[in-house]
C-alpha cells in the first residue's frame, strides 16, 4: 500500500510499520497519496482495524531522513517529533475505537485535495493530549467516502457536537451524543470522558485531554 503510492518504507518498529513520502525528492501529491495509503491499508485490514488490533496515524512535517547500511542491504531511518507524533496518533486509535487518526494539517490537505468528499473524508475527535508534547493538537479522523463513519448528513451535527465538548457544554454534549450517535465509537470514547467527571468539565478545563480507552482495553 505505501511503496504503490510512491511512499518508502522506513522499517519497522515491534509490530508497527513506519512509512512516509517526500524523499529522496518532494511529491505534489504526497500527502494525498499518504492519505490513499492509509485508507487501503485499513482496507486491507478491515476486521482487524475495526476490532482496534491494527491502528493507523498519520501527520506532516519536517524529519531527517538518514540512510543506514551498507547499499544491498541500506535501510531509511526518520527522526524527529513528527515521527513520534505519528506513534502517539496510532496509539489513540485503540481510545477512539476508529482505524486512522490524521493531524490537522492533514486534514485541512485532504479537504484541499478533495474538497467535495468524493473519495475521502474527515471529521474532528478533539483537542487530544499527547505524550511527550506540551501543547494539545487537534485530531482527526481519516475515512474512505465508500464506508463513511458518518454519514455526510450527520457531518454537520458530529462538528456541532464536538464543538460542544471542547467548549464544556457537556450536559448538551453527552445529550447530543447518546441519542444522535449511540452506536459511534469516537462518541463513546467522548463519553468517557464526560461520564468518568461527572458530566462537569474540571476547573481547569481547556477544552483537551487523552483519550481514554475502553475498559479492558
Amino acid at each position: 500500500a505505501i511503496t504503490d503510492r510512491d511512499g518508502v518504507v522506513g522499517g519497522f518498529r515491534g509490530d508497527a510499520v513506519l512509512g512516509f513520502w517526500g524523499w529522496p525528492k518532494k511529491h505534489e501529491r504526497q500527502l494525498e497519496m499518504a492519505a490513499r495509503a492509509a485508507i487501503a491499508i485499513q482496507g486491507r485490514l478491515n476486521s482487524w482495524s475495526q476490532a482496534g488490533r491494527c491502528g493507523v496515524g498519520l501527520t506532516h512535517g519536517v524529519a531527517v531522513a538518514e540512510r543506514m547500511g551498507a547499499h544491498g542491504l541500506a535501510v531509511v531511518v526518520l527522526y524527529g517529533p513528527g515521527v513520534k507524533f505519528i506513534f502517539r496518533l496510532e496509539a489513540m486509535t485503540k481510545a477512539f475505537g476508529i482505524p486512522i487518526i490524521v493531524s490537522q494539517e492533514v486534514a485541512e490537505q485532504i479537504a484541499t485535495a478533495d474538497p467535495k468528499g468524493r473519495e475521502m473524508r474527515t471529521r474532528p475527535l478533539g483537542k487530544v493530549r499527547a505524550k511527550g508534547f506540551p501543547e494539545p493538537l487537534w485530531a482527526h479522523e481519516l475515512y474512505s467516502a465508500q464506508t463513511p463513519s458518518v454519514q455526510e448528513w450527520q457531518a454537520e451535527e458530529w462538528n456541532a457536537v464536538v464543538n460542544l465538548f471542547t467548549e464544556g457544554q457537556w450536559a448538551e454534549a453527552h445529550d447530543a451524543l447518546t441519542t444522535q450517535f449511540p452506536a459511534d465509537p469516537a462518541a463513546q470514547c467522548l463519553l468517557r470522558v464526560v461520564e468518568k467527571n461527572r458530566r462537569r468539565p474540571p476547573d481547569d478545563w481547556d477544552g483537551s485531554f487523552a483519550p481514554p480507552a475502553p475498559e479492558g482495553g
